[in-house]
């Protein structure tokens, strides 16, 4: 039979190990941090820190301010764009909330969830034809998303947070 103190330390052992899986893997979209890099634009180009660039979801917004996040391109050119931030907060809360197979975010890296568009209320994308010299769309092109694309970030620029890096609608199966 074991000393009793050595079956204490297994036990707390054991319990710090699965005290940390389980922070360390879960639902991104229902992560605290992540949530909380969506709530806003401000809030996700602050996102991950001091050291981090945050994220770039402004970028993909028809009413992006300059200058654009610095995480993301230095143009709106070619991108796809939601209506204004308000239609994204209420499709990644509808994203969120849902029932199904949400994308699982362990210690580092990236992922991604690619839901339907419809699904998440976003029936409206557009892509950026024309940019001016600050890298703001001057000349939206209308589309139908078929896709949304919601992508998850943890990396050592962000200091271990995971944070949500970028979302926009796509008119791809695959968000390419």
């Amino acid at each position: 039979m074991l000393p009793s103190r050595f079956v204490c330390l297994a036990a707390a052992l054991c319990a710090a190990l699965l005290a940390c899986s389980a922070h360390a893997a879960g639902p991104c979209a229902a992560m605290k941090s992540i949530v909380a890099s969506s709530v806003s634009d401000a809030a996700n180009r602050a996102a991950g820190g001091k050291k981090s660039q945050g994220g770039h979801v402004g970028l993909h917004m028809r009413d992006a301010r300059s200058p654009l996040p610095k995480s993301g391109a230095k143009s709106q050119l070619g991108k796809s764009a939601f209506a204004d931030w308000d239609a994204f907060t209420t499709a990644f809360g509808t994203w969120r909330t849902a029932a199904g197979k949400h994308v699982e975010c362990g210690s580092n890296g990236s992922q991604k969830d690619i839901v339907d568009a419809a699904s998440v209320g976003i029936t409206e994308g557009w892509t950026c034809a024309k940019a001016g010299k600050d890298g703001i769309c001057t000349q939206w092109d209308p589309f139908e998303p078929v896709k949304v694309c919601f992508w998850y970030a943890n990396a050592q620029s962000t200091g271990g947070t995971w944070l949500l890096n970028t979302a926009y609608p796509s008119r791809n199966e695959d968000c390419n």
